[in-house]
């Protein structure tokens, strides 16, 4: 497993060392501080992992953070302001069993090298997605098919507790959330598959609209770019 390192300026990608162990489907996150971090996925024999890894950006080589609760795969993650890491839901294995749709919610804190537990989502998910906005978490897609609900919740850190927002009336699921002049943009083969290009969700209106001058596109991913252009594609020929 290599990493490629572009430096500010120069057209040159260097070769770094792989993580100590490897994994697939792992969850790649950015710090603040430019460190990368691994978490979760499978291992070489196909099993849930619990491994953590950080590449940081000073030695430009992976060290191992301490595992998390449980292995854990189809999850969600995101970076805090303070480099503190939120992992979300997914499928975990949990005494030896294995446990989907999960909606157990821990955070690393690097003062303290250590995870703690955090309040558990409110309904549970696998192949979500999440994104941070303004020092909270929104949450979107990958309820159980049992789960008759299905909304956006978020995190409101000062309360420490999940928040049930809007209803989307969809069941989505491996989502891309991406945040463009201060609404979340959802994109994705399930929000294409019922005919929309991008749902716009306004966390401070709390509505969830299509994106009108992408409805009936076919839409994988999109990015916000710095001239406020926003950059669409879809792996279809």
């Amino acid at each position: 497993i290599k990493i490629e390192h572009s430096n500010v300026g120069r057209i040159v990608w260097e070769v770094c060392d792989g993580k100590p162990s490897a994994t697939t489907e792992s969850t790649i996150l950015n710090c603040p501080n430019g460190d990368v971090i691994s978490l979760g996925g499978f291992d070489a024999q196909g099993r849930p992992s619990a491994k953590v890894f950080c590449w940081t950006i000073q030695s430009k080589k992976w060290i191992t953070l301490p595992a998390m609760p449980f292995p854990r795969v189809h999850h969600a993650a995101v970076a805090m302001w303070d480099n503190s890491i939120i992992v979300i839901g997914g499928t975990i294995i949990k005494d030896g069993k294995t446990v989907r749709f999960s909606t157990a919610v821990h955070c690393y804190n690097p003062i303290n090298n250590e995870w703690e537990e955090l309040s558990p989502l409110l309904i549970g998910r696998e192949h979500l997605a999440a994104i941070t906005f303004r020092g909270r978490i929104i949450v979107v897609g990958g309820e159980s098919p049992l789960q008759v609900d299905s909304f956006v919740e978020i995190w409101d850190r000062r309360a420490k507790s999940w928040i049930k927002n809007v209803d989307l009336g969809l069941r989505l699921k491996k989502v891309l959330l991406q945040n463009y002049q201060g609404e979340i943009f959802i994109t994705g083969a399930s929000v294409s598959s019922v005919g929309y290009g991008a749902l716009c969700f306004n966390p401070r209106k709390e509505t969830i609209q299509p994106l009108d001058t992408l409805q009936g596109d076919v839409l994988d991913g999109f990015f916000s770019l710095q001239n406020n252009d926003l950059m669409v594609w879809n792996r279809q020929a």
